[in-house]
C-alpha cells in the first residue's frame, strides 16, 4: 500500500484475492494533522479501489488506535472507516470481538473471526524450561522482576519504579530491558531510576540470540501496558514459563486468568501495582508453578493453529 504503483499494478495483474492489512497507523499518521489527513484520504481511496476490483478485505485489529498515536481522532475516524470497508477483521481472542464493534462502531452483520496469536516457545530457545543461570543464584536471591519490550511511553514503565519507591524493599530488584524509541522517555526513566541498586536499567536493542538468556534469571515478568488489544509481551514471558504481574486488560485477564499463571492490577494505579507485587513476593513458592501453568496455557495457541484460523477469514468460512 506503500506507493501508487504497486499496489495498482498488484490490483490490475490479480497477484491477490485478499488484501490483508495489520496496523494501519503508517498509511494514516504523517507529521502535521493536514499532511495526515491526506494520507488518511489516499490510504481509503486505495481500499474503495481494491473493493470495486473485487479483492476481499481482512483487517487484523490489534489496538483500536496505534501506540503513542498523535491524532487520536482522526486514528479512530479511519479505523471504522477501514472496518466499515473491510469484508472481514481479525482478533486475538474472543473478548476482544465486543471491544472492537463498540469502538470502532461495527455493524453486528460485520464478520468477524478469532485467530489466537501464536506463541514463542520454540522461537528463541528450543524447549525453554528455565535452565541454568536461575539454579546458579543464590540461595535467596532478592525476587527479580524483569520489564522487557521496546521502551516506549504507552509501555507505562515509569509506573514500576514509582512502586518500586513505594514497596520499599531490599529484596527485590528490577531489570529493565529494550530499545528505546523516545530520548526524553528514557531520560525520564533514567532520572526515576536514580541511583537505585534495586534498578538494572540498560536499554538497547537485544538479539533473539540474548532472548532466552535475560528471561532465565527473571522470577516475575511485569506487563505494564493497558492500551493494547493484544500484547506480544504476555504472550513470550508465558512462552517463557514466566510468572506474569500484569495491568488488568481483557487479553490478560483471558490468558492468565485470575491468579493461575500471573496476578492482575488496576490500570495506572501504582499503588495497587505496590501492593500486588509485595503480595507475589510473599509467597515466592508459588511462583514457578504458576509459570508452568502459563506455559500449558499458551501452548496451545500454535502458529499452524493461527494460520487456520486466519484462512477462514480469508475465504469467509466460519
Amino acid at each position: 500500500l506503500g506507493g501508487k504503483r504497486p499496489l495498482l499494478r498488484a490490483l490490475l495483474s490479480r497477484q491477490f484475492d485478499v488484501l490483508h492489512l495489520d496496523w494501519i497507523h503508517p498509511y494514516v499518521t504523517a507529521e502535521t494533522l493536514p499532511r495526515s489527513l491526506i494520507k488518511s484520504t489516499i490510504f481509503i481511496l486505495k481500499l474503495l479501489l481494491a473493493r470495486l476490483l473485487g479483492r476481499r478485505i481482512v483487517w487484523t485489529v490489534h489496538n483500536v488506535t496505534g501506540h503513542d498515536a498523535r491524532f487520536g481522532a482522526l486514528e479512530r475516524t479511519v479505523g471504522r472507516l477501514v472496518a466499515a470497508l473491510a469484508h472481514a477483521l481479525i482478533v486475538h481472542f474472543p473478548a476482544a470481538e465486543q471491544i472492537v464493534r463498540s469502538s470502532s462502531r461495527v455493524s453486528p452483520s460485520k464478520e468477524i473471526y478469532v485467530a489466537h496469536h501464536g506463541h514463542y516457545i520454540d522461537f528463541y530457545r528450543e524447549g525453554n524450561t528455565n535452565p541454568s543461570e536461575q539454579a546458579q543464584r543464590a540461595p535467596s536471591p532478592p525476587l527479580m522482576v524483569l520489564a522487557f519490550g521496546l521502551v516506549r511511553p504507552y509501555k507505562r514503565i515509569e509506573e514500576l519504579l514509582m512502586a518500586l519507591r513505594i514497596l520499599d524493599r531490599d529484596d527485590v530488584h528490577l531489570r529493565i530491558r529494550g530499545l528505546a524509541h523516545d530520548e526524553e522517555y528514557a531520560a525520564e526513566l533514567a532520572l526515576l531510576a536514580g541511583n537505585d541498586p534495586r534498578v538494572d536499567l540498560e536499554l538497547g536493542f537485544i538479539e533473539d540470540e540474548s532472548i532466552a538468556h535475560l528471561y532465565d534469571p527473571a522470577d516475575l515478568v511485569a506487563i505494564t501496558q493497558t492500551d493494547t488489544l493484544t500484547s506480544g509481551s504476555l504472550i513470550l514471558a508465558m512462552s517463557m514459563v514466566k510468572p506474569v504481574i500484569a495491568a488488568r486488560t481483557a487479553h490478560a485477564e483471558y490468558l492468565l486468568g485470575e491468579g493461575v499463571g500471573g496476578v492482575l492490577y488496576a490500570p495506572g494505579d501504582v499503588e495497587d501495582l505496590a501492593s500486588t507485587l509485595k503480595s507475589l513476593m510473599d509467597k515466592r513458592d508459588k511462583l514457578s508453578g504458576m509459570g508452568a501453568a502459563n506455559q500449558r496455557t499458551i501452548a496451545q495457541y500454535t502458529w499452524a493453529r493461527m494460520a487456520e484460523e486466519v484462512e477462514r477469514a480469508y475465504r469467509g468460512t466460519k
